[in-house]
């Protein structure tokens, strides 16, 4: 005979015309919400129950959450099959208020085996000033809904979920004003068909810990990574797509069991013609797990990447490998601690080739006597003061480069403060370049999905910038610059390419400050963004 518990009940005074709904609700309960509207007092949750809301029915939350979740009982007995079913119902977070609808339990790894699966549906609703969260193992389908929301409540997404076997399916669904539409977190997948996004950014939100092997997939939209930490697995990108990062940390990670012996695993993030942009904090740390017997090493490899404004720092025991790849920031003059690439401590290992290296401060730093190999070779270097910075007793190889100009590193500007050295340390940099290479960013055996043109970077800038475009086949490309009021001013592009990634560095040395607009043609393919120039 199934059981229903019931734990502090409801609130339930119908007055007014109107229900207060508040408390717990557990194990097998169907709660039917119909009629009149239902105006939170408190949270309610629903755990191990089927909560299903008529049609017509309006949700006002005034703050506070709605959570549907399985979850382990007082006793540790298994509270499972919690669901949600809502069709044409207004769910509101009222006036001046954040409420949350929060779906599935986090439970640490002793739990996998449980199970728990909460399924949420929803269909034909309308969503104010409420958020959607969830956690491990859930199943959440949204079709033909809206959300809205005045943004300066800080929601921040939409809809997200996290965590270990958790779906996220959202189809025909308009969301608008929110910082991001919506996010899926620690490897969650993600499901997007026929929506309407009008965000502050139309990105979808990825990061939290990923412990396990994943691939970030092509979904349509670029993408924001918070802050994603990769610990003792391997991530993969899907090549075309495009990642603003904040932050992100890939770890190798060093596991005790009960015996005090430790099994150690390697960390790393590859990628292979994708675009990288920087978001705030502007940072890749790649960090080994110790630097002890069959230690952990945390691995980096970029190659035919575009990467703007992005600083990699290694501790411990890592590997960066970054080839045929454009790597640009927009350093000040006093960012003397600007650098590409950072290391210290133990071995981390560096190779760079066939690169342009352009908007650095410096270059290399290596320091508290990092023992690992640094080189860099064939690539086209023009940073601000191109310093390489070795305080360690390992030789920085840095040979057969071009550094801006034919008679090598020793142009470069000094810090403004006087401090500054392009040489400090022990470097190999003869013999150099006396010319520039010409290194290409296009991989022809690796092409892009889709047609699409990026938004160009810096931007605004002065007065110059770099355009890029992808092309899925060979085609007819035409690359046209107008003004605001719609003149052409510069044809960029106007010939056959070959399939893949391409770029161009626009000057406009003698244009007026202002917004222009920049249109990629490729047969029936055309796209326009726009651009600011800002003397």
């Amino acid at each position: 005979m199934k059981r229903a518990l019931i734990f502090f009940l409801i609130l339930a005074i119908s007055c007014f015309g109107q229900t207060n709904l508040e408390g717990y609700y557990y194990n097998d309960m169907t709660l039917t919400m119909e009629g009149s509207p239902y105006i939170f007092t408190n949270n309610v949750f629903v755990k191990g129950a089927n909560l299903v809301i008529e049609p017509g029915v309006t949700v006002q939350t005034n703050g506070h959450n709605l959570v549907v979740a399985d979850t382990l009982a007082n006793d540790n007995t298994v509270v499972k099959n919690s669901s949600l079913t809502a069709n044409n119902v207004t769910f509101d977070g009222g006036t001046n208020h954040i409420g949350d609808l929060s779906f599935g339990y986090s439970l640490t790894s002793d739990f996998d085996e449980l199970e728990f699966n909460t399924k949420v549906n929803i269909k034909n609703c309308v969503f104010k000033e409420l958020r959607i969260g969830s956690y491990d193992f859930v199943d959440i389908e949204i079709d033909s809904s809206e959300f809205t929301t005045l943004y300066d409540q800080g929601l921040y997404v939409a809809v997200s979920v996290s965590g270990r076997n958790s779906k996220l399916k959202v189809e025909n669904t308009k969301i608008e004003n929110y910082k991001y539409p919506v996010g899926g977190y620690s490897g969650s997948e993600l499901t997007l068909e026929g929506n309407s996004f009008l965000c502050e950014n139309n990105m979808i939100a990825i990061g939290g810990g990923f412990f396990e092997d994943y691939t970030i997939p092509d979904i349509g939209f670029e993408y924001y990574i918070g802050n994603m930490s990769i610990e003792g697995c391997h991530v993969d990108v899907t090549p075309g797509l495009v990642l603003h990062i904040n932050e992100l940390a890939i770890n190798g990670k060093r596991v005790m069991d009960a015996l005090s012996n430790f099994t150690y695993y390697d960390a790393s993030f590859s990628a292979e013609n994708i675009t990288i942009k920087s978001v705030d904090i502007q940072r890749i740390n790649i960090r080994g797990a110790w630097a002890q017997q069959d230690p952990a090493y945390a691995n980096i490899t970029l190659n035919n990447c575009q990467i703007f404004g992005i600083q990699i720092m290694a501790y411990q025991i890592a590997n960066i490998l970054i080839t045929n790849s454009v790597l640009n920031d927009v350093a000040e003059d006093s960012d003397y601690y600007n650098y590409l690439v950072q290391a210290e401590n133990e071995e981390a290992n560096v190779q760079i080739s066939n690169c342009d290296i352009s908007g650095y401060y410096n270059l290399f730093n290596r320091r508290n006597d990092s023992e690992g190999d640094f080189t860099i070779e064939g690539c086209n270097i023009a940073c601000v003061n191109n310093a390489v910075v070795n305080t360690s007793s390992k030789t920085v190889i840095a040979k057969n480069n071009y550094w801006g100009d034919a008679s090598g590193p020793y142009h470069s500007t000094l810090n403004p403060s006087g401090t500054g050295v392009t040489i400090e340390g022990d470097c190999e940099f003869t013999p150099w370049a006396e010319t520039p290479f010409n290194l290409t960013s296009v991989k022809e055996d690796v092409a892009e999905p889709t047609f699409q043109l990026y938004q160009n970077y810096p931007n605004p800038f002065n007065p110059e910038t770099v355009i890029s475009f992808a092309i899925p086949n060979d085609a007819d490309v035409k690359l046209d610059v107008f003004n605001c009021i719609g003149e052409h001013v510069a044809t960029l592009f106007n010939t056959k390419l070959k399939a893949g990634l391409h770029e161009t560095r626009f000057n406009m040395n003698g244009f007026s400050s202002g917004v222009y607009l920049y249109r990629l043609s490729a047969g029936d393919f055309v796209q326009v963004r726009k651009m600011v120039l800002l003397k």
